[in-house]
């Protein structure tokens, strides 16, 4: 199991960093039924999603996933809209699909925006709710795409099993092939 979702509070300079947006987050690789248990424990969902990977696909995705997880390669600027745990995982899917994926999702609109998703998952805690929507310009206003709307991890859940993709066959296949 690979994550992107890696960081520590112990970090130097934590608060700052986040407050200034140079929060360095990490990839980590663990036994994936580790993982899901440690989730189940934590009272947390887990969903499994078989991609329909061709064999050379699969060894590609592997083999960038174990690139990425070096100690020379793991650390990452975090963004919470462009660049986050699910932003990574979404790419290393593209890039095994050799870039399949992203003008599929950009061509698809949504009626959501960085605001209106920002609202949702936030307003249960109103300091943090007022404070972003009172720090957020105009920019996170503009309609998200399919692909700008995949920073929410359940949202790339839900995009991925709409999605159709070219097999080695040249066929049109689902790109969730099991869904769990």
């Amino acid at each position: 199991s690979y994550d992107y979702g890696r960081f520590s509070f112990d970090q130097p300079g934590f608060v700052p960093r986040l407050m200034q947006g140079k929060m360095l987050y990490w990839m980590g690789a663990a036994d994936a039924q580790a993982m899901a248990d440690a989730y189940v424990q934590l009272n947390r969902s887990v969903w499994l999603q078989e991609l329909n990977l061709s064999p050379s696909q699969k060894v590609a995705l592997r083999d960038f996933l174990e690139w990425n997880v070096r100690e020379e390669n793991k650390f990452y600027r975090y963004d919470y809209y462009r660049d986050n745990c699910s932003t990574r995982l979404r790419d290393a899917i593209n890039r095994a699909l050799n870039g399949q994926l992203e003008p599929i999702l950009k061509a698809r609109p949504t009626d959501e925006t960085y605001r209106s998703h920002t609202k949702r998952l936030t307003y249960i805690d109103p300091p943090t709710y007022t404070g972003l929507m009172l720090a957020m310009g105009q920019l996170i206003d503009q309609p998200l795409s399919a692909w700008e709307e995949t920073f929410i991890p359940m949202e790339l859940r839900e995009w991925v099993r709409r999605v159709k993709v070219t097999n080695a066959n040249g066929d049109s296949v689902p790109l969730v092939g099991n869904d769990v």
